[in-house]
């Protein structure tokens, strides 16, 4: 099941299960935070670039 925030849908593939485990494990809150907006905000962006280029 995906979760979205702001129209961007989080992906639930093996992958990014994995790789977030690994961040949690390894990483702190401030780390977690901070990827997490930086997916959000690339997603935005890249969604915003696309109608503008259509």
């Amino acid at each position: 099941m995906f979760q979205e925030v702001a129209g961007i849908k989080i992906p639930d593939s093996r992958l990014a299960k994995e790789a977030a485990d690994l961040l949690r494990e390894h990483g702190d809150d401030l780390l977690w935070n901070h990827s997490n907006r930086v997916f959000l905000f690339g997603a935005v962006n890249g969604k915003k670039r696309s109608k503008i280029m259509i």
